[in-house]
Formats: C-alpha cells, sequence, structure tokens
C-alpha cells in the first residue's frame, strides 16, 4: 500500500493530481487481470509461438529466458499459465511476464 500511496503522491507532483488519477485507476485495471488503453501492445500473426513472442516484444531479454520464465511459473496469457514452452498463441490477449510486466498482443493488419 505504501508503494502505491508514494507512486500516486508523486505522480500528483510531477503531472498534477487528474494525471494521477487516470494513472492509479489504469494501474488497478491491468494488475487486476484487466487491460489499459495505454498499456504497451505488440502487432503479429497468429498462431505464433510463445518464445517468440515474448522475446520480439520485450517481455524477455531471449528465447531462453522466456523458457525459464515458464518453466518457473511466471507466464500467463490472460489468467491463464503458461507451462509448455511450444504453446502456440491462437488469438489476441494480455502476455503477462510475472506479476507486472506485460503487453497487449494484437492481430497484425
Amino acid at each position: 500500500r505504501a508503494k502505491q500511496t508514494l507512486a500516486f503522491e508523486a505522480t500528483t507532483i510531477a503531472h498534477g493530481a487528474d494525471a494521477a488519477t487516470a494513472a492509479q485507476e489504469s494501474a488497478k485495471r491491468v494488475f487486476a487481470g484487466g487491460s489499459s488503453d495505454d498499456m504497451p501492445t505488440h502487432s503479429l500473426t497468429f498462431p505464433a509461438s510463445v518464445l517468440d513472442v515474448y522475446a520480439d516484444c520485450g517481455l524477455t531479454p531471449s528465447k531462453g529466458a522466456a523458457r525459464r520464465l515458464i518453466k518457473m511459473g511466471g507466464a500467463r496469457l490472460d489468467t491463464d499459465k503458461i507451462s509448455d514452452p511450444d504453446y502456440l498463441i491462437q488469438g489476441p490477449g494480455i502476455l503477462w511476464a510475472g506479476k507486472k510486466k506485460a503487453v497487449r498482443l494484437i492481430e497484425m493488419a
């Protein structure tokens, strides 16, 4: 709770009360498993290898790091845990690396 208060107060000082409130609401939606309009996005063609997507969108520095993340249980697509490094992502969603890093996956136009 202290981190949330500090983040809110720092954002208020730097950007104003309206921006701080908007950022706080956005963070609540994202960390509750939802999404936010201002979260990072990655365009791709489905189906796609989960290892490729983690490395390409920047959630992990390499496919090896993505494999370790999956093995340690820190990989999710929306609310579903990914436990297979050979998993193919079939459609849009939110890809998570741990509890705080997420990217929205969208279909490439």
